[in-house]
């Protein structure tokens, strides 16, 4: 073999190693920068998985605001429309009475209940006078009620009421959790007396099987009213049927609307001559 063969296979050969090893090269550079865009992928995608999550929470605070806030401003409104209804009745009841000074139906041999009453009193009752508290205690009153409060619990709590003595007004509204029976009516009448106003709430309840003695209850609620001349009856029966927008999808419970209506039923019952 001549030297020039060998020189041309050295030189091929060394060509071609370096062909490979550039090869080489490049694959390695391929390899790293797919490496570091997947690294970027990652990145990325979890940069975009955080962003959702910030953004939903962001979307859910934002609504948890705007809900908080319909809150606070129905509640504002409900407020106020208690205090216009408080005003209007107050003036009402000063022209009333007004016009009672005027005529002296003491001097002409009436009495002296025939005169407006004031607002306020005592509340004894359920879950249903609970939900109208905010409404009842801007006219004065002082709403001693719980969730399903049976009659017998709420006659206890009058008792203790009793011995620390009544205001001039007391509203009873029991009967929602289960009937009570004539003596129950009774021992409330006793306990309450005969120089005071006492206010019987009739019971509102959906036409259910479970809530059956409710007629019977309110009729002898409205009968026995109507042996005492110190007895009013606040007919919260009759206005719900009127207003079914008072109450809740229960059919039990009072809505919004029904805060104001209880007080209002309540409160003309309590004022009344």
């Amino acid at each position: 073999m001549s030297v020039t063969v060998v020189i041309s296979l050295l030189i091929a050969a060394a060509a071609t190693l370096f062909v490979q090893r550039a090869r080489a090269a490049e694959l390695q550079q391929i390899a790293t920068a797919a490496a570091a865009d997947a690294v970027a992928a990652a990145d990325a995608d979890e940069f975009l998985q955080e962003l959702t999550i910030v953004r939903t929470v962001g979307f859910q605070s934002v609504d948890a605001a705007r809900s908080s806030r319909q809150i606070v401003v129905t509640h504002v409104r409900q407020e106020k429309q208690a205090e216009r209804e408080r005003i209007r009745r107050a003036e009402a009841r000063a022209a009333a009475a007004a016009q009672q000074t005027a005529t002296d139906p003491v001097a002409n041999g009436g009495s002296a209940d025939s005169a407006p009453r004031e607002s306020g009193g005592l509340v004894i009752g359920d879950s249903v006078s609970l939900g109208a508290e905010s409404c009842l205690a801007p006219l004065g009153y002082n709403v001693d009620s719980e969730v399903g409060r049976q009659f017998s619990v709420g006659l206890d709590h009058l008792r203790v009421h009793a011995a620390d003595g009544l205001p001039d007004s007391v509203v009873i509204h029991l009967g929602t959790n289960g009937p009570f029976t004539l003596d129950g009516f009774r021992q409330v009448m006793e306990l309450t007396g005969s120089q005071r106003r006492v206010v019987w709430v009739t019971i509102a309840l959906p036409p259910r099987s479970q809530y059956s003695f409710v007629d019977s209850l309110n009729e002898m609620i409205r009968s026995q009213a109507s042996e005492y001349g110190n007895v009013r009856i606040a007919d919260f029966a009759a206005a719900s049927d009127e207003h079914p927008e008072w109450m809740a999808s229960d059919g039990i419970h009072i809505g919004g609307s029904g805060c104001t209506g209880f007080a209002q039923v309540v409160d003309d019952a309590v004022t009344r001559p």
